[in-house]
C-alpha cells in the first residue's frame, strides 16, 4: 500500500510537469481539478509546440491602434492567432474588435484592467467583466482562453472561477514559451518586445532575440504585445524568418492539449 502511495504521487508530479502547473491528491488519491475544472490550479505550461516546429502567436493588452498594424501583418502571411484583451481598452474599439473576429483570430481573456492577481483573493470581477465583452466573439466550437497578467496566478483562484458556470468554460491561464524577457548568453538569446522598446533596442535586435529563442526551443507559443508599432513591424520579420527556417503556424485553441482541458 505505501509502494502504491509512492507511485500515485510520482504519476500525480508528472502529470503537473506536462499538463498543468499544479495538481495535488486527496486524501483517497484522487486527481484534484484534473478532469472536472477548466480554470487551473497553475499556468498551462505545455501545450505541445516545443520540438515540433510549430508557433502559435499571440498578442497581450490590446486593442490599440497598434492592433491593426499586427492584423495587417498576420494577414499578409496567412496566419491565424490569438489576442488576449484587456476590458478596458474596449471602449471605441468595437470596430478592431470585429476586425480580429472577422478575420479568423480569436479573442481571449487578459482580465479588465491588467492587475496582478496573486495579490487579490477575489479574481472574478476582473475576468468576469472581460468575459461580458468578448462572449459573443466566441464561437460554439472555440474555446474561451485566459491568461493572467505578468503570468500571476494563485492555485485557490480556479476553484471559485470553476463555481461560476460562465467562467467554467475557460481554459487557462495559458502561459508562454517565447518572449518572455530580454536574456543574454554572449549573443542575445530571447526577447521580450515591450522590454525591447522601453530599453531602446532595435526592431532588428529584438527580432533576433525572438528568432534565437524560438530556434532554440524549435516551437512554443509566442508572446507579443499589441501596443507599440515597433511590434508590427517586428513581427514580419520573425514571420518571414520563421517561416524560411521550415516552421509554421497554428492557432493555439486548435491544438488538441488545449482542447483536452475543456
Amino acid at each position: 500500500m505505501k509502494l502504491f502511495s509512492v507511485f500515485l504521487a510520482l504519476l500525480a508530479s508528472l502529470y503537473a510537469t506536462n499538463t498543468r502547473a499544479e495538481l495535488s491528491l486527496d486524501s483517497e488519491g484522487d486527481f484534484l481539478g484534473s478532469e472536472d475544472t477548466r480554470f487551473s490550479q497553475g499556468n498551462v505550461l505545455d501545450v505541445g509546440l516545443r520540438g515540433t516546429k510549430r508557433l502559435a502567436l499571440t498578442f497581450d493588452d490590446g486593442p490599440t491602434p497598434t492592433t491593426r498594424l499586427v492584423l495587417d501583418v498576420l494577414r499578409k502571411h496567412g496566419i491565424k492567432a490569438v489576442f488576449f484583451i484587456n476590458g478596458k481598452n474596449t471602449a471605441g474599439r468595437q470596430s478592431t474588435m470585429n476586425q480580429i473576429f472577422e478575420e479568423g483570430h480569436l479573442l481571449a481573456n487578459h482580465t479588465e484592467r491588467h492587475g496582478n492577481l496573486r495579490s487579490t483573493s477575489d479574481p472574478v470581477s476582473a475576468i468576469a467583466a472581460t468575459h461580458q465583452k468578448i462572449k459573443n466573439y466566441v464561437r460554439s466550437d472555440e474555446v474561451f482562453l485566459f491568461r493572467a497578467p505578468f503570468g500571476a496566478w494563485k492555485s485557490s483562484h480556479a476553484a471559485k472561477l470553476n463555481a461560476i458556470p460562465s467562467l467554467a468554460q475557460y481554459v487557462g491561464p495559458v502561459f508562454w514559451d517565447v518572449g518572455g524577457a530580454i536574456s543574454r548568453s554572449g549573443v542575445q538569446y530571447g526577447a521580450a518586445d515591450w522590454a525591447c522598446w522601453s530599453k531602446g533596442y532595435s526592431v532588428s535586435a529584438c527580432t533576433q532575440g525572438y528568432v534565437n529563442e524560438s530556434l532554440q526551443k524549435k516551437g512554443g507559443i509566442v508572446l507579443f504585445h499589441d501596443v507599440n508599432a515597433k511590434t508590427a513591424q517586428m513581427l514580419d520579420r520573425y514571420i518571414t524568418t520563421m517561416k524560411a527556417n521550415g516552421y509554421s503556424f497554428v492557432r493555439l485553441d486548435t491544438l488538441p492539449k488545449i482542447r483536452a482541458l475543456q
